[in-house]
């Protein structure tokens, strides 16, 4: 019986409880302050989620930016050991004295440049009229040089020019840039030079040194231009490195 009665008045509270509630809800003032008393509480429990969200949102963006940056950075390593190992293998420039040297920027159109900005210069020993390679490639040479930096004439750049011969028939002339392309020029009409010959440099080495050792492939011979009332015939000449693709050439010290 004790027990019937318990049950009864907590039933009765209970309904009690439930008909407080709705009429607080029912009204708006009494409403509004339930509002503002459960509003803080619950404001900041979303705000805290929100801060937490957002703090996990920038540490894995955060590391994601990490991770690309270390595949950029694995990725020019691996293509830099390749470059030099590609070069110190090169037979033609086991007797010289190579400096790496990584291509900054260029000079003239994004597709053919006619200058190189390399990241070496008169601190690593880098003189004006050195030789700047790829493999057994000529590409240009050095035309100023500041502490830090030098610019690379490539060899169709119109301040560039050389002594050359052909490699078949050893036909001498002057090879010099000529805009987007180098011409092999003062040839004799004596001598004997077709299309697919390679064009090599002659060599001029200075007093001190340096300068464009001999041997060096200049470009393959595309276009002949004779004319046997000429006393001398010309030559178109096209690169064979590709200049705009390469990240680093190579400076020959000495």
């Amino acid at each position: 019986m004790q027990k019937r009665s318990i049950i009864m008045i907590l039933l009765i509270l209970l309904f009690a409880f439930s008909v407080f509630i709705f009429k607080i809800t029912s009204i708006p003032i009494l409403s509004n302050l339930a509002q503002k008393i459960a509003g803080p509480p619950k404001s900041l429990l979303y705000q805290t989620k929100v801060i937490q969200g957002d703090n996990k949102d920038k540490e894995l963006l955060e590391e994601n930016e990490k991770l690309r940056q270390k595949i950029v950075d694995y990725e020019r390593v691996k293509r830099d050991n390749q470059v030099l190992r590609d070069q110190f293998e090169t037979q033609e420039t086991h007797e010289f004295t190579l400096l790496p040297a990584r291509i900054l920027g260029s000079l003239g159109s994004f597709s053919n440049p006619s200058a190189l900005i390399i990241d070496q210069g008169g601190k690593s020993g880098v003189k004006r009229g050195m030789a700047a390679v790829v493999k057994s490639n000529l590409l240009g040479k050095v035309e100023t040089v500041s502490e830090n930096y030098s610019k690379i004439s490539l060899t169709h750049n119109e301040k560039f020019s050389t002594l050359a011969r052909t490699s078949e028939t050893n036909a001498l002339g002057v090879a010099r840039g000529v805009e987007d392309f180098i011409l092999f020029d003062q040839v004799s009409i004596n001598d004997n030079i077709s299309i697919g010959q390679l064009l090599l440099t002659r060599g001029e080495i200075n007093e001190e040194g340096f300068g464009i050792p001999p041997d060096f492939i200049i470009g393959k011979i595309s276009e002949v231009d004779k004319n046997e009332s000429l006393p001398n015939q010309s030559a178109k000449v096209e690169a064979i490195t590709d200049a705009s693709r390469i990240d680093m050439v190579f400076i020959i010290l000495k």
